[in-house]
């Protein structure tokens, strides 16, 4: 009896004293998916499968987003079964399982860009040595423009001055020139200032210069001059008027401290690798819908304000820009739109996506080349 009860009390004291169990840490859902699905591919290569962890076989892939993996992954894509050949997997767990697939190589795009923000510095730094003065940068390494509050209070400010209300108000003080609403700084960002977005003081060092889309040397009111002739799809402004000596004057200012004749870091928009897949107009109405129509609205038309210019521009129809602009060259406007859209995401969009919507974007109709004749427009083809 004693022996029984001493057992009894013992019984309950060994788990009370003996020591926690380490469980190891269960694989993500993705992990796990990956193991009993995928692996028996994309471990090995096999079919030209994408290899876990390789970077040369994930980065192409990576470019075009992971809403495309994941629908070829659903659906099913080259060699590869809809599911990966596992119908019992739900959506969730195909995205689950591209998710720990990309995860495995690093994500080039991101470093890519810090590499060249650092060559950009690197650039500015050379370039001080020996100058009598320093050029003015921010901590990315691109150059900052003197600000209008800095303007003398004299005949020059107030060109400059007049400069500025034309290129940020062109429907009010330029409108004789301007297309209907639209205005310089829908394309120039932050009143031509920001790098990536075709900033004035990117080009203003760079003319006379020799353009191969008019296969001349052209002054800077030349190619002002084309900007309100395409872009704004109006009428270019006479070299010699108050407007354009007004827009060379604020373009002049805000390049000051520009090197002639230098490719500044930022002075044109970066540029986007073909993925290896096509650009797709529906992929590209999809990420319309999710990120663009909320400033373009859901027909592309903009936002008005009430005096009549455009807070958010039309991208097609009738008011955008017409087909001589450089915006409708399909790469030109990829280029653009992942530098700077959505607005202030800039770089938040994959090259893949931004080939796709600029896809869908220039699809649509807009007004003609001004350049071309009806038979050039008709049979002239291309962008």
């Amino acid at each position: 009896m004693l022996k029984h009860a001493v057992n009894k009390w013992l019984v309950p004291c060994v788990f009370v004293l003996s020591a926690p169990v380490a469980f190891a840490e269960a694989p993500n859902p993705g992990e796990l998916i990956y193991r009993q699905t995928c692996s028996a591919c994309h471990a090995t290569g096999a079919l030209d499968a994408p290899k876990y962890g390789d970077s040369g076989d994930w980065t192409p892939r990576i470019k075009q987003g992971k809403d495309v993996l994941v629908q070829h992954a659903l659906n099913g894509f080259n060699a590869m079964p809809a599911k990966g050949g596992n119908p019992a997997l739900s959506e969730a767990d195909v995205s689950a399982a591209v998710s720990y697939m990309i995860t495995s190589v690093k994500n080039d795009d991101r470093v890519d860009q810090k590499d060249a923000l650092e060559t950009q510095k690197q650039f500015f730094r050379r370039a001080e040595l020996g100058k009598p003065y320093v050029y003015p940068m921010n901590e990315q390494g691109y150059f900052v423009p003197p600000s209008i509050a800095e303007l003398p209070n004299d005949k020059y400010g107030d060109e400059v001055r007049l400069g500025f209300k034309i290129f940020t108000e062109t429907q009010k003080y330029a409108a004789r020139y301007a297309g209907r609403g639209m205005v310089c700084s829908h394309c120039h960002l932050d009143a031509g200032r920001k790098p990536h977005a075709v900033p004035l003081w990117g080009a203003a060092g760079m003319y006379p210069g020799y353009r191969f889309s008019s296969d001349k040397n052209d002054t800077l009111e030349d190619r002002m001059a084309d900007c309100f002739r395409n872009s704004m799809n109006g009428i270019a402004p006479a070299p010699d008027s108050p407007e354009m000596r007004a827009l060379l004057a604020y373009a002049n200012y805000v390049s000051k401290g520009v090197p002639i004749g230098v490719h500044m870091p930022g002075r044109s928009f970066p540029d986007v690798d073909y993925t290896g897949y096509e650009a797709s107009p529906p992929r590209g109405r999809e990420i319309f819908m999710k990120k663009c129509a909320t400033c373009h609205g859901e027909d592309g038309q903009g936002a008005w304000r009430e005096d009549g210019s455009y807070r958010y521009p039309p991208l097609w129809g009738f008011n955008s820009y017409n087909k001589g602009a450089s915006l409708y060259k399909q790469r030109k406007l990829a280029r653009f739109i992942r530098a700077n859209m959505p607005l202030g995401q800039d770089f938040s969009l994959t090259e893949q996506e931004a080939w796709d919507l600029s896809s869908f974007i220039n699809m649509h109709e807009r007004p003609k080349n001004p350049a071309k004749g009806i038979l050039q427009e008709v049979f002239g083809g291309g962008h």
